[in-house]
């Protein structure tokens, strides 16, 4: 993708690329890290995560688990991602 113009085919390498550059962003955090920015206490934090508040934000891989990565962008009060104020619910 070094050689990007607008007039250039895209290909599937270069697809291929794209979507490996936006997989591999670290979206998904650790737990603490997203209580820590969001202000949350873990009692908080326990009862949003056993009403099923942050469902719609954690990642699929980790649902059942017992570390659970949760969306950087997620807002549990509208339960969803919110990123450049764009609302996307999931």
């Amino acid at each position: 993708m070094e050689n990007f113009s607008k007039d250039r085919v895209v290909n599937l390498n270069d697809l291929e690329d794209l979507l490996n550059r936006i997989c591999t962003e670290n979206f998904y955090i650790k737990a603490d890290e997203y209580r820590r920015l969001t202000g949350l206490g873990k009692t908080q934090f326990n009862f949003l995560k056993q009403s099923g508040a942050l469902d719609g934000g954690i990642h699929p891989a980790t649902k059942n688990s017992r570390r659970i990565l949760i969306h950087r962008y997620y807002s549990y009060k509208l339960r969803a991602i919110i990123c450049n104020d764009d609302v996307i619910r999931p």
